[in-house]
């Protein structure tokens, strides 16, 4: 029967069983008698890795992934998830999320890759690396500085004209008014129609008589 080699696990937990700080989980890898402990990642909070790599026989039907956050004492369970030999032989291996469950509730999944070991003369064996990985952090951005902004010169503007004085009019002259003559009387030979001579050379209409006018005016 071939053996089960696990390697590159990870985790996303919503179960945080610590209210103050991040929790330090670890993975127990249980199938039959075979039972295989990650190392801890300090301080992985809910999006833990291990790059452990265990060999197991799997002669169980089961594995059985328990995830364990390393606390003073006794450790807290987060939760667990299973996997069944028979479906990871019948496919040639898998890579994939499970989910992991406590006390009925839904705690986080966690990525397992396993893959056949066909060669019956490995041993089981446990690879840990020498160092946790680390990661560089990521670069600041750089901006570049904004340009001063440039403004045109104010316009320089000619001064404003000197004009000459106004010059001056000479007074209006005078004007000296004739009386015009009085006009001759007029004389008439005879009577108008309707007038009556009151006087030499004077005629005028009897009372009441409206006058009667002639033109051009004359002697009649």
């Amino acid at each position: 029967m071939s053996k089960l080699k696990i390697q590159h696990m990870q985790a996303n937990l919503r179960r945080d069983t610590d209210s103050v700080g991040k929790m330090d989980p670890y993975v127990v890898i249980q199938c039959g008698p075979d039972k295989r402990t990650t190392q801890v990642h300090t301080d992985g909070g809910k999006h833990p890795q291990w790059h452990d790599c265990f060999t197991i026989a799997g002669s169980d039907d089961t594995i059985t992934f328990t995830v364990y956050d390393e606390d003073v004492g006794t450790d807290d369970i987060v939760g667990s998830g299973v996997v069944y030999t028979s479906a990871v032989r019948s496919t040639g291996g898998m890579s994939d999320w499970i989910t992991i469950y406590h006390e009925g509730k839904e705690a986080g999944e966690v990525y397992v890759d396993i893959s056949l070991v066909v060669d019956d003369t490995a041993v089981l064996t446990t690879v840990y690396p020498s160092a946790m990985p680390t990661y560089a952090p990521a670069p600041a951005p750089m901006y570049a500085a904004a340009p001063a902004p440039t403004y045109m010169p104010a316009p320089t503007y000619m001064p404003a004209p000197t004009y000459a004085p106004a010059p001056g009019y000479a007074p209006a002259p005078g004007y000296t008014y004739v009386a015009a003559p009085a006009p001759a009387p007029v004389v008439y030979s005879t009577a108008p129609p309707g007038y009556v001579q009151t006087s030499p050379g004077v005629y005028s209409l009897p009372t009441g008589t409206a006058p009667a006018y002639y033109y051009p005016p004359g002697p009649q």
